[in-house]
């Protein structure tokens, strides 16, 4: 369960919508929604590291 939460999670949040995002139009304030996506990703990444790490710890 650490290895999906903490590789396969982070890794699906930030490349899996680039696809879909990369051609949109869409901006928010002058700046195209797939930076405003990585930049998200960014504290949900740390956040499922930190639920891999604490997965990890309770299974030592």
């Amino acid at each position: 369960m650490p290895l999906i939460v903490g590789l396969f999670l982070p890794f699906l949040l930030v490349l899996g919508p680039v696809p879909f995002l990369y051609g949109a139009s869409w901006r928010l304030e002058g700046i195209p929604v797939a930076v405003i996506w990585l930049f998200i990703c960014i504290p949900l990444v740390a956040l499922c590291l930190l639920i891999a790490s604490r997965l990890t710890d309770e299974d030592a």
